[in-house]
């Protein structure tokens, strides 16, 4: 089942880049940038309920605590992430864009073993070795 996830995070990130560098040439301010990127998180939102209601039979919208947490802090990380995206492309950084985008998953896995108690695997350190 993990790697027919895989396939589906592969195939959805090549569509993503490819529709991204289609819409990009359509957007003309900052106004319009957020509105495709609302509407991409759309379409995220509903793809997730989707993937949650079938794996767990209808009982995936149970929501504790912990999980009203992680939901609200990741979508003001992901407000906060698209406002500096278009700040940045707006001003040129692109190479730096990348790079910082790579470091997001090492942040994320710290942060993830600090405060959730996550434990992170050596083949993880490995792959944090080939990020940076």
């Amino acid at each position: 089942m993990g790697y027919l996830f895989l396939s589906f995070a592969v195939l959805s990130g090549a569509a993503k880049g490819y529709c991204g560098k289609k819409i990009s040439g359509r957007v003309d301010g900052f106004k319009d940038a957020m509105l495709t990127n609302f509407i991409r998180m759309l379409f995220c939102i509903i793809i997730a309920g989707a993937i949650t209601l079938v794996s767990r039979g209808g009982e995936g919208f149970i929501i504790s605590g912990k999980s009203l947490l992680t939901a609200f802090l990741s979508g003001i990380s992901t407000a906060i992430f698209v406002i500096s995206w278009l700040i940045s492309v707006k001003n040129g950084a692109y190479v730096m864009l990348d790079v910082f985008l790579m470091l997001g998953v090492i942040v994320a896995s710290v942060l993830c073993k600090i405060f959730l108690a996550e434990e992170i695997k050596p083949n993880q350190y490995v792959g944090f070795g080939i990020l940076v």
